[in-house]
């Protein structure tokens, strides 16, 4: 090999590492912001929809039941309206029906490593916020099976619907998961945290002044 040769090779693996390393410091520079979607990922091809019913899974309650009919209004503020499907057992919940109970939305998926550290908040959240509280999980851009496996993996006690094809990044706008949702009595979000939550203390904060919902 010529010495100009040899020394083309060693500026090619000098800009290799160079931007290797550049990539790496830009992937972990935040390791608590929300995970883009990988434009690439594979959408389920059955329509939240069209999926039926998913059996029941130990220890996680039904989903909630809401207003079918529910007025849709637009806005940042509000839930979109439309049939997502229970991930776990229970009937197909319209986001834009949600009434009654103070609800916190986790959006999260099985791909989403953030989203896996902070899930264990949101089931001390529900269990000490019993029915002063509601959470409840949206599951994006998953699959089914993937997906339910963490539900039993982390022990949720909390339901969760499908979004496979990602309708709540467009309606409710966000970058990717996990995002948090708090959401009042009359349906209307109050507030979005972006990225990942840190600690219970910080979720109750939240919970606090956005719901007005002291959980002990």
């Amino acid at each position: 090999m010529s010495h100009s040769s040899r020394r083309r090779r060693r500026r090619l693996l000098t800009l290799v590492v160079g931007f290797g390393v550049m990539g790496l410091a830009a992937c972990t520079s935040n390791p608590q912001a929300p995970v883009d979607f990988d434009p690439t990922f594979p959408a389920t091809s059955t329509p939240a929809s069209d999926q039926g019913a998913a059996p029941a899974i130990s220890g996680v309650p039904p989903c909630p039941s809401s207003e079918a009919d529910a007025t849709q209004r637009t806005g940042p503020s509000v839930l979109p309206s439309g049939s997502f499907s229970c991930l776990t057992k229970g009937p197909a919940v319209n986001l834009a029906g949600l009434r009654g109970t103070p609800t916190v939305i986790t959006i999260w998926a099985s791909w989403c490593a953030p989203c896996r550290r902070e899930i264990p908040l949101f089931i001390d959240l529900q269990r000490r916020a019993g029915n002063n509280v509601r959470v409840l999980g949206i599951d994006v851009r998953d699959r089914p099976l993937p997906a339910r496996a963490a539900v039993e993996d982390f022990g949720m006690n909390f339901a969760s619907v499908s979004d496979p094809d990602g309708q709540t990044r467009k309606t409710i706008g966000y970058p990717g998961p996990p995002v948090t949702l708090f959401v009042d009595r009359q349906g209307a979000i109050t507030f979005r945290k972006i990225g990942e939550l840190t600690s219970q203390q910080q979720l109750d904060d939240l919970v606090a002044a956005h719901l007005g919902v002291q959980v002990r």
